[in-house]
């Protein structure tokens, strides 16, 4: 069984040291974009905005008040805490009307700039976010972590979260470390939902596959050796391995118990990964790792056994077609030049009778009786006789 209890601390010591974020994951999420489009479509004021804006005394407060307001909108974060681009300063100042140089002299008295501050939230009823909310957050980013390891999605999953209940971001610090838990928080949750089931022998069995044997390899080097040409040995070599893998005890039908994007990138790290760097993940990862392995390995085992069976029963039927083939090619030939015979016949023998000659006559000068004696089959050909039709030789007179 897994002890939850070691992951999770263990991921929370690791949470300082990792990133969920690259530098243009962090400029996509929470930067101001240059495009003057997507200004317009984040930070087009409406008319309302513009009655709040002007309700303020001085360029500087409209001006803070309008930057602000764009702040707290997107990304969703309080301007104080950060950064104002220049680009966005200029874009608000344009559409109230007032200089960009005024916002110099905003914010010259802290309670002026947190008291706007409220009342804008107050206006788009949101709030800022919480200690309180950091376990909330975890969850998001564990639910938006379940297909996946990748930063943007996850960090995305719980900013929707917090748009939902209208809470303002955290810092991205805050935000990120909430991911990098929820991560650890999904992982966990695949581990448990491939293991879980499994006794200590069967566990024991998953990490025997890593163990070098007599033979010089690990069973799990052994596994993947999976032969294409349909031979009988072949298609015994496969049986065996199925055989083996059924013996660890994982149901196929586990995998429906993780996403299948997260089931397929624990199976294509399996199938790069050596036995020597699997032995060197945790006993968790480990073992999920090698489960989801097994479990892709039994089906295209049994992909592959059928498919050689398939293959190896259609070419017997090509090569008992053949002999076949060849005898029906050769009768084709010998029906070909009787039925030749036969309408010269026919024909002689209308002419004949057209022009009221002897029939026996006509025949004899237009196909030749000797000739048309030898076309005489032997015996009449059975369909399941093989061998070309014997015609008999002409009689002897007498």
């Amino acid at each position: 069984m897994i002890d939850k209890g070691v992951l999770w601390k263990s991921a929370e010591i690791r949470m300082g040291r990792r990133d969920l974020l690259t530098d243009d994951g962090r400029r996509a999420l929470f930067g101001v974009p240059e495009d003057h489009a997507a200004l317009v479509k984040l930070y087009t004021l409406s008319r309302a905005d513009l009655d709040t804006i002007r309700a303020r005394r001085g360029d500087a407060n409209r001006l803070g008040t309008a930057v602000q307001l764009a702040m707290l909108r997107h990304p969703g974060f309080a301007s104080a805490s950060r950064d104002i681009p220049a680009h966005l300063v200029a874009f608000m100042a344009a559409q109230i009307g007032v200089p960009t140089a005024a916002l110099a002299d905003y914010g010259t008295r802290n309670q002026t700039v947190s008291g706007h501050a409220r009342g804008l939230m107050a206006t788009l009823n949101v709030r800022p976010s919480a200690e309180t909310d950091f376990l909330s957050m975890i969850e998001a980013a564990a639910v938006a972590a379940w297909p996946t390891d990748r930063g943007v999605p996850i960090a995305t999953g719980i900013i929707d979260a917090l748009r939902a209940k209208r809470i303002l971001l955290p810092t991205p610090g805050r935000l990120e470390r909430a991911g990098i838990a929820g991560r650890a928080q999904a992982r966990m949750r695949t581990y448990a939902a491939l293991l879980d089931s499994l006794s200590a022998e069967r566990l024991a069995g998953l990490d025997a596959f890593l163990v070098v044997g007599a033979n010089g390899v690990t069973p799990l080097a052994w596994m993947r050796e999976i032969a294409t040409a349909p031979k009988a040995d072949n298609v015994r070599g496969l049986i065996e391995r199925l055989q083996f893998v059924r013996g660890i005890g994982i149901a196929a039908d586990a995998a429906g118990c993780v996403h299948p994007d997260r089931f397929r990138q624990l199976v294509r790290e399996g199938r790069v990964s050596s036995a020597q760097l699997l032995g060197t993940y945790t006993s968790a990862r480990r073992r999920t790792t090698l489960a989801a392995v097994l479990i892709d390995l039994e089906a295209r085992l049994i992909d592959a056994a059928l498919d050689m069976a398939d293959r190896m029963i259609g070419g017997n039927f090509t090569r008992g077609g053949n002999p076949k083939k060849r005898v029906f090619a050769a009768m084709t030939r010998d029906v070909g030049r009787l039925m030749v015979l036969f309408h010269r016949t026919i024909d002689a023998l209308g002419a004949a009778q057209g022009d009221g000659l002897d029939a026996f006559a006509a025949v004899d000068e237009a196909v030749g009786w000797d000739k048309l004696l030898r076309a005489r089959p032997r015996s009449p050909p059975s369909p399941n006789s093989p061998g070309k039709i014997r015609w008999s030789a002409p009689p002897t007179a007498g």
